[in-house]
């Protein structure tokens, strides 16, 4: 079973890389496979009898192969990672063998430690010396250094000494008896505990599980992931054959403490409404580790009655909104810089959804302790929760009072972040899949996988989103005691923008930005907008010049930035009378105009972006007192008989004055003559304040 499992993956690999080189990828006759992707300047070579990819250390090592860099193909991540590492190699004129770990190469000492490891003579990559030298020397590897660690983690292959262990390992079953899974939801069809039952850990570098139930195969179950116990997705390869699903954990393996249990679940998303699936563990060789597997098998798991989701559960679709098309210039120890725009749309009008964490992934090399204090921010302006750092590339934002998307609605985050470090740094940050938003049903507590058309952050091109850390002899900064800031409609000289600059170093002349207004309403800001530094009036444009488009602005004299002070600056615009509550302004400025006293240009490529200011309106609600309706009766010769009731809401926005209530008669649908009464007061609270 175990060879027939070896071929069939094989077999799946090689028609992966045929379709890679006569799809995705043209290459020509007699030129090497070298790839990259567009985050990283790494070049790999890819070996088509391995399958599996070697990093090139520098270019002397890449010409000393005659390559060429027209030959270089950029690739996705996913496709990059779809070649396990290269991790044995030697040259033609020598039989010495090294393993490669990350830039350094180790001698193997002796064909017992070879085997150790779990390679065969075949996994050996030949080099040029060129290539060899390129690699830093470490310490051999010998049978004695072996058996100080029970595990090398190195590779993911457990050495001899663990090839003794026992591992135990179970499928949890469901506990309901009329088990379902929902299409287009994130659903656990399987969970694997495995148990080291002795004194050494174990590692676990494959895994094949089969299909069980009423399935018409492979084609039943999309977005398949393994991940922890806490639901974090792993990094793995996964090949899906018939009703076979091969998971390769060699890059990532899992580790099994000693006398310790590790949890794997599976998760994936059914698709074929009607239909009974499950998930099995067939054999002992559907694990693949160097551990002794103890336990009878085939091992099922629970299998699922498969209904229609679109009937039980809410759909999201996610998007986002560039930031910026190029790299935009940080300066170094900004505060609260945009990161990524994020939109969430229910779709089917029908069901709420509970946003409760999302995680970002880090492409470039700004070190992680320099990206601190990541917020979620509403369109609001109000901070839904922050992560304090990234870690490993990564920032997990959990929500800890979850976010309620309504249905039919959608919603737009700005995640934003400190900047404290990394200067001459890059750097973006994406939604690696759908996996990276935790969104559940509110009704029924099932998990939703957003859909999108692309990868989030990642638009098109490599500049897309990508920041920059910069240290000038400036810093430029949004001043955020905007944020949470509301004008009432109509009001005159609202500051929508403030920001402010601080010289370091020596003095320099400011003299203007570009800057654009981006409003949601039908109704831009009246007349002009002003520019103020104090109380001085720097300059004035109309308002129109400045919607949802970038103008150039600059003033009548230079202003002289004196080292180590701050000068902060206003932009203020009349707002509408006829704007709503759901209007709202927000500022972009970039390319300043700023010179050093030596004549030195720079800020022509920062941006920065101000927080949403909104708008309030004076609301009244009036409503009819409706628990008179038919069955009032009102006889006759009473005095203050009460024949109707309304009341008035006023909104928080100001005070309002009533000047006047026009009463009309409900039959004749008159104003002048109200049938059967002789005089008419109103009353409020009780309190006469006219007769009709």
């Amino acid at each position: 079973m175990k060879f027939s499992t070896k071929i069939t993956l094989l077999i799946v690999l090689t028609i992966s890389l045929v379709s890679l080189l006569s799809g995705g990828i043209k290459v020509e006759a007699n030129t090497p496979l070298l790839i990259k992707t567009a985050d990283n300047p790494a070049v790999y070579f890819v070996s088509a009898r391995l399958n599996a990819k070697k990093v090139i250390l520098n270019s002397e090592t890449f010409h000393s192969y005659n390559n060429s860099w027209s030959w270089v193909k950029t690739v996705s991540q996913s496709t990059l990672d779809n070649y396990p590492n290269i991790t044995v190699i030697k040259t033609a004129d020598s039989s010495t063998v090294y393993k490669i770990e990350g830039d350094t190469k180790r001698v193997i000492t002796s064909s017992g430690v070879f085997k150790s490891f779990g390679y065969n003579w075949n996994d050996i990559f030949v080099v040029n010396n060129t290539d060899l030298d390129s690699y830093k020397t470490g310490s051999p590897i010998t049978e004695s250094s072996i058996n100080a660690t029970s595990v090398d983690l190195s590779n993911g292959r457990a050495n001899a000494e663990v090839a003794e262990d026992q591992l135990s390992i179970t499928l949890v079953q469901d506990s309901y008896m009329n088990s379902v899974a929902l299409t287009n939801t994130w659903h656990k069809f399987a969970e694997i505990k495995f148990q080291s039952l002795n004194g050494n850990s174990a590692i676990v570098n494959g895994l094949t599980l089969t299909y069980i139930g009423f399935s018409g195969g492979g084609n039943d179950m999309e977005n398949i992931y393994l991940t922890d116990d806490q639901d974090r997705p792993l990094k793995y390869v996964v090949n899906k054959y018939a009703k076979i699903i091969t998971f390769s954990l060699y890059q990532n393996p899992i580790l099994v403490p000693a006398h310790e249990i590790k949890t794997i679940k599976v998760y994936g998303m059914a698709t074929r409404p009607g239909t009974l699936l499950g998930l099995s563990i067939n054999s002992k060789e559907a694990v693949e580790t160097a551990a002794n597997i103890a336990g009878h098998f085939p091992i099922n798991g629970t299998k699922y009655r498969v209904i229609d989701g679109g009937s039980y559960i809410g759909q999201i679709e996610m998007n986002d909104k560039p930031i910026s098309e190029s790299i935009r210039k940080v300066l170094v120890n900004s505060k609260n810089q945009s990161i990524l725009n994020l939109s969430l749309t229910e779709t089917t009008d029908k069901y709420d959804g509970i946003i409760k964490s999302i995680t970002l992934t880090k492409i470039g090399n700004i070190p992680d302790q320099f990206i601190t204090n990541i917020d979620l921010v509403s369109e609001s302006g109000t901070v839904l929760a922050t992560a304090e750092s990234v870690r490993n590339e990564k920032v997990v934002i959990d929500l800890k009072r979850p976010y309620t998307l309504k249905a039919g609605e959608t919603v737009n985050f700005l995640i934003r972040a400190d900047f404290v470090g990394g200067v001459g740094e890059k750097a973006r940050f994406i939604l690696e899949n759908n996996l990276d938003i935790f969104v559940e049903d509110a009704e029924h507590g099932y998990r939703i996988l957003p859909t999108s058309e692309h990868q989030i952050g990642k638009g098109n091109g490599s500049t897309y989103g990508q920041i920059e850390i910069i240290d000038t002899d400036a810093n430029i900064y949004i001043n955020n005691n905007l944020e949470n800031r509301d004008f009432p409609a109509g009001t005159d000289e609202a500051v929508i923008g403030s920001f402010t600059i601080k010289a370091n170093g020596s003095n320099f002349d400011f003299n203007g930005f570009d800057l654009s207004i981006t409003s949601e309403s039908n109704e831009p800001l009246n007349g002009n907008v002003l520019f103020k530094h104090g109380k001085t009036i720097l300059n004035s444009y109309p308002a129109k010049d400045f919607d949802d488009n970038f103008y150039s602005v600059s003033f009548e004299h230079d202003i002289e930035i004196e080292n180590g002070k701050k000068y902060t600056f206003e932009i203020i615009g009349d707002i509408s009378d006829k704007t709503t509550n759901l209007d709202s302004y927000r500022v972009t400025l970039k390319n300043f105009d700023i010179k050093s006293t030596s004549n030195k240009q720079f800020g022509e490529d920062w941006q920065i972006t101000g927080p949403r200011i909104g708008v309030l309106v004076s609301e009244v609600g009036i409503s009819i007192n409706d628990y008179y309706d038919d069955r009032l009766m009102v006889p006759t010769d009473m005095t203050k008989r009460l024949i109707g009731s309304f009341k008035l809401q006023i909104g928080q926005a100001e005070n309002i004055q009533i000047n006047g209530i026009t009463i009309i008669d409900a039959i004749s649908e008159k104003i002048s003559t109200i049938y059967g009464y002789e005089n008419i007061y109103v009353a409020i609270n009780r309190r006469i304040i006219n007769k009709i």
